[in-house]
């Protein structure tokens, strides 16, 4: 993490090293002037509040493993976000959260690409669990209102020892979205 401070800095990546909302927060405190992050969280459900506010981040392409709280507490955070592109991990988000959170607290969002990785651990359950996943992104929030159609062609992956379950959810073109 940053040891000083810069107002000129507008773009950063931190591609290879998992961060904590901790680290985020002393980010933006001293590149209060970014405006596009690519970067790595790590997350759980008991990380603290997210309480810095990031008025100027209008791109973010965060890779996160741990917990989907940590995602939704930084981005409650950024009202600006124009483009958002979130690669999650052993993290089941279906589109009830999303809708939420993106209608709450991302009013500017204009470009959504999400992909999840996710191990089901109930394999007997494993159909209705994808069906209630399925339903959750065709509702009319996301049909009609966003013009999306959440692509899961090549979704499930399905082997003796693991129910893995992988989705991308996309729009007909980036600038529908």
């Amino acid at each position: 993490m940053p040891t000083l401070s810069s107002k000129s800095i507008t773009y950063v990546s931190m591609p290879y090293m998992y961060r904590t909302l901790n680290q985020f927060g002393e980010l933006f405190e001293r590149t209060p002037n970014i405006h596009q992050l690519s970067a790595r969280l790590k997350s759980d459900d008991n990380d603290q509040q997210f309480e810095t506010s990031v008025q100027s981040i209008t791109i973010l392409k965060l890779f996160v493993v741990g917990s989907s709280s940590g995602i939704f507490n930084i981005l409650q955070k950024m009202p600006n976000l124009y483009r958002l592109m979130i690669k999650a991990f052993n993290i089941m988000i279906d589109g009830y959260q999303w809708q939420k959170v993106i209608v709450n607290y991302l009013p500017k969002l204009k470009v959504f690409e999400f992909y999840m990785n996710y191990q089901l651990h109930d394999c007997d359950d494993m159909e209705k669990a994808i069906d209630d996943l399925l339903k959750s992104y065709h509702t009319s929030y996301w049909l009609v209102d966003r013009q999306c159609l959440p692509d899961f062609s090549r979704a499930f992956h399905i082997s003796p020892s693991t129910c893995t379950t992988r989705t991308k959810p996309t729009c007909p073109s980036e600038a529908d979205c």
